[in-house]
């Protein structure tokens, strides 16, 4: 009687396990025909800022991202117009600063000069 019931269990059991592992394996397949067009949807999305960010990478400092719409993307594309921009006058900057230095330090050695004589 025992042996019988346990042999019924155990078939019971490995009965289950078979459908968890079915349940389990036609999920996986759900997910990635799921997971496959959103990805295709998603990716040519982000590609124009990708683009963009290695063209700056580069010292393009005259790249800019075409913003359409109010979703996430188009807040980073604006948020990497302001960060170009931004860049770009800080650049202007140091380069104007850069001159400055330099024409003071042709200044004092000009000084230095004329004291010498």
């Amino acid at each position: 009687m025992w042996a019988l019931a346990n042999q019924l269990f155990l078939e019971l059991i490995a009965t289950s396990n078979r459908r968890v592992a079915f349940i389990a394996l036609v999920c996986i397949v759900l997910a990635g025909v799921v997971a496959v067009p959103i990805a295709r949807f998603i990716n040519p999305a982000h590609r124009p800022l990708v683009e963009a960010n290695r063209r700056l990478a580069q010292g393009d400092m005259t790249v800019r991202v075409q913003v359409q719409g109010s979703n996430e993307l188009a807040m980073l594309g604006r948020s990497f117009n302001s960060m170009v921009e931004t860049l770009r006058n800080v650049q202007q900057e140091l380069l104007h600063k850069e001159k400055l230095a330099s024409v003071g330090q042709l200044a004092a050695g000009v000084a230095h000069e004329i004291n010498n004589l």
